[in-house]
């Protein structure tokens, strides 16, 4: 909560302007010609699904029943933000650590 909070005010000092590159007959998801920015904010450290688990569990102070099935389309093994585009647009680069953040939101 407190990287996103810093975002939104870094943010609102620097408004997004249209994109003088988007192609309407070839778009282009990382651009736009509407005055908006849409950004990763999280931490860079991949973290494996389990390990996720894990720490929320602790963080709730609860035990979940996991039922292990073989990887489906769209599962991911582990999961990290990216936030180049969001360090480039306002020099802010998301640090909080994983078990700190969730356990600062469980409470």
């Amino acid at each position: 909560i407190d990287d996103v909070i810093e975002v939104i005010f870094r943010c609102c000092k620097k408004p997004a302007t249209p994109s003088n590159k988007f192609d309407h007959f070839n778009p282009n998801p990382s651009n736009s010609s509407a005055p908006f920015r849409i950004f990763n904010v999280g931490n860079r450290q991949p973290v494996s699904i389990l390990k996720f688990i894990e720490i929320l569990e602790e963080a709730m102070g609860v035990l979940t029943f996991k039922n292990y099935l073989p990887i489906q389309p769209g599962d991911v093994e582990s999961t990290a933000a990216d936030t180049t585009l969001l360090e480039k647009w306002i020099n802010f680069r998301p640090s909080t650590e994983l078990k700190f953040g969730v356990g600062e939101f469980a409470k």
